[in-house]
């Protein structure tokens, strides 16, 4: 299957780049079987335990001290399908969901086949905003990377900025869109504390300079 797509006056859902690609394995994978799985207790005898969430594939689970009935199979496999599509957004495509409300510009190949796509290619923000610690920064440079030979997940490579009390705070981004790295600067310089100190709320503060350096991240 090959040929090209160009999208116009568009919205995509950032949720959705993100559940098509955990989909293929790239997040939290789905567990079914019993045995220990994060987070989830071991269920006591004669009972069933059933859990639920992203980081478990977004699907639902069940996993019992007694066997679980498999369901029967629909019979359904994907065919061998080779794919070189080129997707390209043109004019006026957005990317909103949750605290992302941006423009987009470029292109992305899907090859690989339909059992296993790979994707190459980069978006970048014409313009845009994120809200972040309830503070609204415009974007001055946003960088989506995908590359076949990391997986469908893409790579985030972004720069925001916003003026508040006087200063200037610049958030950063980078990493890969399930492991991302989080930096906050300003000008006139202030410490992380600071920082926290003129975006969040007081309950918020105190979550962040009473943790470790890890635990601040985290939270981040």
């Amino acid at each position: 299957l090959e040929g090209s797509i160009t999208a116009t006056d568009t919205l995509v859902p950032f949720s959705a780049i993100y559940a098509l690609a955990s989909g293929f394995g790239q997040g939290g994978a789905p567990v079914s079987a019993p045995g220990p799985v994060p987070g989830v207790p071991s269920p006591l005898p004669g009972r069933t335990v059933a859990y639920a969430g992203s980081i478990y594939g977004g699907s639902f689970h069940l996993i019992s001290s007694v066997p679980i009935a498999s369901p029967t199979p629909s019979g359904f496999v994907l065919p061998p399908v080779d794919l070189n599509v080129k997707a390209t957004a043109g004019k006026r495509v957005s990317v909103k969901g949750g605290a992302i409300d941006l423009t987009a510009s470029g292109a992305v190949v899907v090859g690989g086949n339909l059992r296993a796509p790979k994707l190459d290619g980069s978006f970048s923000s014409t313009r845009g905003q994120v809200t972040y610690f309830d503070t609204v920064f415009r974007i001055d440079r946003g960088l989506v990377v995908f590359d076949s030979t990391t997986g469908l997940l893409p790579t985030l490579d972004v720069t925001a900025t916003t003026n508040t009390s006087g200063s200037q705070i610049t958030l950063a981004i980078s990493g890969r869109v399930d492991r991302l790295n989080t930096d906050l600067s300003s000008v006139p310089s202030m410490s992380r504390d600071e920082i926290a100190a003129t975006l969040l709320h007081a309950p918020q503060v105190t979550s962040l300079t009473n943790s470790t350096p890890a635990q601040a991240q985290a939270i981040l």
